[in-house]
């Protein structure tokens, strides 16, 4: 199974619960990402990260809210429900060398493990012989308001859906929506490529 999660991190917006002061980077005041693993806040625009110690930086006050999905936070949901999980968690973060990349695939090659989550790095020139599902965790995350926001969702989609069932069985994807009516999605899942050609035009 592949968990397809675009976004690194545990979780996108960390808020004061007292104040509602939101953790912004000193730099270019883009949102911080919180980043459990490594217990840090991270700027996924410039780079900039500090230690996170569990307090507001503008009351002081401990009660802090985590917003938003993240890979990391998807990793232990699956952990929690089923424990027996082989889980390998796959973004940029964790590859940061290519020994760290042939390990990992190797893992999954072997079979050792039978859960995997990453991000779009794992989204096209990979083949995964064994891998029967993909799961898009929350679509709506990836539309966005840039002109083009649509179309690369649409093309990513494709490319991660392309995963599952490459070779010894059929395929099978989960789209995770709340809105079922969605026509990028619908056109996805009735494979209309001309009706979305239509509503971007």
């Amino acid at each position: 199974v592949l968990l397809f999660v675009n976004r690194r991190g545990y979780a996108r917006i960390v808020c004061c619960f007292k104040c509602s002061y939101i953790f912004t980077c000193s730099n270019c005041s883009v949102h911080l990402t919180y980043h459990k693993t490594k217990n840090i806040l991270l700027c996924h625009y410039c780079s900039h990260k500090s230690h996170y110690d569990g307090k507001c930086r503008k009351c002081g006050d401990n009660q802090l809210t985590l917003m938003g999905i993240g890979a990391e936070k998807v990793e232990e949901e699956i952990n929690n429900i089923i424990p027996k999980a082989k889980t390998l968690l796959i973004t940029s973060d964790s590859l940061a060398t290519t020994k760290k990349e042939t390990d990992y695939l190797h893992q999954i090659y072997n079979r050792e493990v039978n859960v995997i989550i990453g991000t779009q790095i794992l989204a096209k020139g990979l083949n995964f012989p064994y891998l029967q599902l993909v799961v898009i965790v929350d679509s709506f995350m990836y539309y966005s308001s840039d002109l083009r926001g649509v179309e690369r969702a649409y093309q990513l989609f494709h490319q991660v859906m392309g995963r599952a069932g490459r070779t010894l069985t059929r395929g099978m994807i989960i789209l995770q929506t709340n809105d079922r009516q969605n026509p990028l999605l619908n056109s996805i899942i009735y494979q209309d490529h001309n009706k979305f050609y239509q509503l971007e035009l």
